[in-house]
């Protein structure tokens, strides 16, 4: 399904012809009656496209069958637009940007992979009511120590989406999910799951208090940021500010700085019942895309990367691992509380 969203349906050539990236919205139905959205990300955000698609999903055929015979739609095509993509109408000048334009696309999306995830295991519910903490702090987490893993012992500066449309003309601020916190959670994990360590006390005391630190940590970041108190944006609208000028403050080229910014894991949730699974691309070469969804049930992710550094698939091993590995250590934690519940209630009796 992402393939087909992506690529499109093979031409009679075998090459994929039939999307438009200059489009802000495309509508796909593939022959299963599956349906998608793509967008271009520039001009929207995931919250008004989860709307409309929730308005298509939402409407029932009885409803669609009454509105299109009291308003029946014009399906007629102007003279001028059916010159802009007829085949016989482009003129043969054309042809050789036509087929190097194909080209460099079949060549830019074969050096991508996708890895779409979906954990049945638990969702929303469990970790709110299990784990007691908050889901996308917690997924955002689980999301650290995945990638920890992936890059054998080194955290990658990670963009989380928060939402600021409350604010007039407002998109969306960065929520930074590194953090002190964060490092000391994903350091104490380590590079691979230690299972003995579920059933030793301390052990799995110490690694279940880091991870309420680090979520804590996180919604404090969150919140701040979805009430304008973000930095990425401020920083951003200064540099547009100053591009008029001479030259650009020497914050903007400092190594520190230009590493603070350079998102390697570029992160956003965006959950919507209707939605099988969505995506976006990585920001960065050295990087990942990792979209996520929360559902009370489930839990869904989808990976892209290029395909060179071969992330996708071991990626999506480690968050289903590591998704597992904290399920274990607080259910272990629940079984060790009964235990000692059990003790006293006999006493009393």
């Amino acid at each position: 399904m992402a393939h087909v969203l992506l690529h499109g349906a093979p031409s009679a050539k075998g090459a994929p012809l039939n999307r438009w990236f200059d489009k802000s919205l495309q509508f796909i139905v593939t022959r299963n009656g599956k349906a998608g959205l793509l967008g271009e990300h520039s001009m929207m955000d995931g919250m008004p496209v989860a709307r409309v698609a929730e308005m298509i999903a939402c409407q029932s055929y009885k409803e669609c069958i009454l509105t299109s015979s009291t308003r029946p739609l014009d399906f007629r095509v102007a003279p001028s637009a059916i010159s802009l993509f007829a085949p016989d109408c482009v003129p043969s000048c054309l042809d050789a940007d036509i087929e190097q334009a194909r080209r460099d696309f079949i060549e830019m999306a074969g050096k991508h992979e996708i890895q779409a995830k979906c954990f049945s295991g638990y969702g929303s519910d469990w970790i709110k009511h299990r784990a007691k903490m908050y889901p996308d702090a917690y997924v955002q987490m689980v999301m650290q120590i995945a990638t920890y893993r992936l890059w054998d012992g080194q955290q990658g500066g990670t963009y989380e989406a928060t939402q600021t449309r409350p604010f007039l003309h407002g998109r969306t601020e960065t929520t930074r999910t590194v953090s002190p916190e964060s490092a000391a959670l994903v350091k104490r994990f380590g590079l691979h799951p230690l299972w003995h360590e579920v059933q030793d006390n301390k052990a799995r005391n110490e690694k279940l208090r880091l991870l309420q630190e680090a979520t804590k940590a996180h919604v404090k970041y969150i919140t701040s940021a979805s009430q304008g108190y973000g930095v990425d944006r401020h920083f951003l609208g200064l540099m547009l500010s100053a591009q008029g000028d001479k030259e650009i403050p020497n914050l903007y080229s400092n190594p520190v700085f230009q590493r603070a910014k350079t998102w390697r894991v570029s992160t956003s949730q965006l959950s919507f019942p209707h939605f099988d699974n969505w995506g976006f691309g990585e920001v960065t070469p050295d990087g990942v895309g990792l979209s996520y969804a929360i559902n009370p049930k489930r839990l869904n992710f989808s990976i892209t990367a290029l395909r060179r550094h071969e992330w996708a698939d071991r990626l999506a091993h480690h968050l289903v691992e590591a998704l597992l590995e904290v399920q274990m250590l607080v259910e272990a934690d629940e079984r060790e509380a009964l235990a000692v519940q059990v003790p006293l209630s006999v006493i009393r009796q």
